[in-house]
């Protein structure tokens, strides 16, 4: 899927996937000697980004300035967001919607102070529409906070059918995001 977007500098910047995904991205573009960053919110993860060898950055995707300084000189950035991430799914106390709509509007500021002109943002099937979606809301949110960007950013909405996940075995996973600079 990436391989196919054409950019000036080639590089990305890809967020939250799974180990083996990570892997498969690594395996697309780090051994092809470019440079990829790997940013996720959890340090234990630190050591297995760096085996693939990738650059790891640690930090939060409730922290706007991180989001902005991580993927200066990305050309794309690609970007998702889950109910893990904002929080204890059992946590009867969190306001998913609103949490993922933060974490939208920090994507935005992101893009926006950091320079990228490209992003893919994995949202979902039935995000074209606020009626009749349940908590898919979120995605259908923060397509609208993105749409918000200057127009001179180019964004690609990406709508898979939704998926599910365990979460008893997802509970402390919060987010990665990848960031791929091409060897000049």
């Amino acid at each position: 899927m990436l391989q196919q977007i054409k950019t000036e500098k080639n590089e990305h910047c890809i967020n939250r996937f799974s180990r083996e995904h990570r892997e498969t991205t690594y395996n697309s573009f780090g051994k092809k000697g470019h440079s990829v960053t790997v940013i996720s919110s959890n340090p234990e993860r630190k050591t297995g980004i760096e085996v693939l060898g990738a650059k790891a950055a640690i930090g939060s995707m409730y922290d706007a300035g991180f989001l902005t300084a991580t993927p200066k000189g990305a050309d794309i950035v690609y970007l998702m967001e889950t109910m893990e991430a904002a929080g204890d799914m059992f946590d009867k106390s969190i306001d998913f919607i609103e949490t993922i709509n933060k974490i939208g509007e920090n994507y935005k500021t992101a893009v926006k102070q950091s320079g990228v002109k490209k992003v893919i943002h994995l949202s979902s099937i039935g995000a074209h529409t606020d009626e009749g979606i349940g908590i898919l809301i979120f995605h259908y949110n923060v397509e609208s906070i993105l749409r918000q960007l200057p127009d001179d950013v180019a964004i690609k909405f990406i709508r898979p059918v939704g998926f599910y996940i365990n979460m008893f075995l997802t509970k402390a996973l919060c987010f990665l995001f990848l960031l791929i600079k091409f060897s000049e």
